[in-house]
This record gives C-alpha cells, structure tokens and sequence, in this order.
C-alpha cells in the first residue's frame, strides 16, 4: 500500500533523524571501544557481527526472494558501494581514535559539500550564486577547527577530512544504488563483503587481530554494530526512498547534536569554544546548500 505523500514523507523525516541519532550513538560508541582495541580489529568484530544480524533478517520471512530480483546491475552496485565504504569506514574510524567525537562529527558534515560538489562535476548539477556562500561557510568553519590543533589532531583532521570526500560520493552514489534494489540489500549486501575484506586487512596489519576480552567490551562492540552498520545505514536508505537526497543531508546536520549531549553524558567531553564556533559555521554553511538547493529542485 503506498502511503499519502504528506504520511510518506513525515516517516521519511522521523527516518532521517532517528539515523543521525544512531549514527551519533555509533561514533560516542567507536571512541569508548579505541580506548581497548585497535581501529581494525574494531572493524572487523563490528562488521562481522552486523553480517550476522543483516543474513539473518535477510533469510527469515521469506525477505531472501529479493535477491531473485535483482539484476546484474545491482549487484555491481553494491560490490561498489562496498569497496567505496571501505575506505570511508577506515579513515573515519581511524580520524575519531585522534578526534573529540563531536568535533569530528562537526568536521564529517563538510561531506555535505562534498556530494553536491560531486553532483555538478557528474551528474550536470548547477551550482548557483548562493550555494557559494554555504560552501565558503563550509570551509571557513573547517579552518577555524583546524586552527585548534598540533600536530595530532592534525593527523586525525586529515583523516577526517578524506573521509568526507569519500562519504560524500558514496552518499551521492547511494541515491542511484537504491533505484536498483531495496535498501535492506544494499545495507545486507555492503556488509556482508565488508566483513571479510576488513578481516583480511586486520590479518595482515602489524597489530594483526584483537578480539575483545572481557564481556563488556563485547557487549559495547555489538551495541556498535547494531547502531551504525545496521540500524543507522538501514534507516538512511529507507530516508532516501521517501525524500530527496537534499532533505535527507538536511536532517543529518543535526547529528553533531546528538554526538556532543550523548558524548557530554557518556564520555564527559565537550569541544572547547572555538570548536563550536567553527562546527556552527560549518553546520550554516551546510544549511544554506541544503536549503537553496532544495528550494530550487
């Protein structure tokens, strides 16, 4: 039954913000989890276990006929959306172990400009007048967080700042993948070619791979997995079915939010003042492309 367009897209926002809710879970998550185990041992125990969870949603209630459904074309999608994520997982992962988790979600909303930068160089997007000052906004706040630093949060500002131009063209090319097949095959189909690419990858690191040793830790490390690879990603894509890809990344600017009240409780960390100031630019900035390019569709 299709849902009234008002119905479909109040559930497309509810969507939006309780992902950027999660996703704001996850990252407060990753942070406590560094404190006892490497960046890519985290990996692979999180991806692992989401695989599990994903492959037993997927074969239960007859939910595996779609996989008869889908075309060639979507499988390729998928295989690149995973290779793509990879990279965006690592370097994400690996710029929070040397970030505060809020300034680092401050910085991952540059990721915004990112995919519409990728959308006009593309997919014949027009960047217009006003856009500009959104992406100097963006930038500018971008500076202003980096001014903060030495030399180790430059390391993970780097880090951070390669992830966004990842993040930001796989979220572009996300919006296609899901005219292929349906979101719980992407979110099922990403991470189950995800886990062992991340376990080979711990294997033939220097640290090699750690598993958790206490039941704590592995109580955190599922409490993880199932907040960001499967119930944040799962909603995004059900987000994207609903709104455009605009009021979507418009929602998500109020993850840094919810990162920095659960890290506040949680964690006992805040940025300092310069880092709000230049997380609320960089979020103004992001609200300026969001809007404008919505109110010009």
């Amino acid at each position: 039954m299709n849902l009234p367009k008002t119905t479909g897209q109040s559930t497309g926002y509810l969507y939006g913000f309780l992902c950027a809710f999660f996703s704001a879970v996850m990252i407060v998550l990753i942070k406590r989890v560094q404190e006892s185990l490497p960046t890519l041992s985290i990996l692979v125990v999180v991806l692992a276990v989401a695989a599990l969870v994903l492959s037993v949603v997927m074969f239960t209630g007859g939910r595996h006929r779609v996989l008869a459904k889908v075309s060639v074309r979507g499988w390729v999608w998928v295989g690149g959306i995973a290779a793509s994520t990879f990279f965006c997982y690592w370097t994400f992962f690996a710029a929070i172990d040397l970030l505060d988790p809020t300034v680092a979600s401050f910085l991952g909303r540059a990721e915004t400009l990112v995919t519409i930068a990728f959308g006009v160089a593309f997919l014949g997007e027009r960047f217009r007048k006003v856009e500009i000052v959104g992406a100097v906004l963006v930038l500018f706040g971008v500076g202003v967080i980096r001014y903060t630093g030495g030399v180790e949060i430059s390391k993970g500002f780097v880090l951070c700042i390669v992830s966004c131009v990842l993040w930001g063209v796989t979220e572009g090319l996300a919006k296609v993948a899901v005219k292929h097949a349906s979101p719980l095959f992407f979110t099922w189909g990403r991470t189950v070619l995800l886990a062992p690419a991340f376990w080979a990858t711990a294997i033939a690191s220097d640290q090699g791979l750690v598993l958790p040793d206490s039941t704590r830790l592995w109580v955190l490390v599922i409490a993880l997995s199932l907040s960001g690879p499967v119930v944040a990603r799962y909603l995004y894509m059900k987000c994207l079915t609903l709104l455009p890809v605009s009021r979507a990344a418009l929602i998500n600017q109020s993850q840094p939010i919810f990162v920095a009240a659960i890290a506040g409780i949680a964690l006992g960390v805040l940025p300092g003042v310069r880092e709000w100031i230049g997380g609320g630019v960089i979020i103004a900035g992001c609200l300026v492309l969001v809007w404008e390019r919505k109110n010009n569709r």
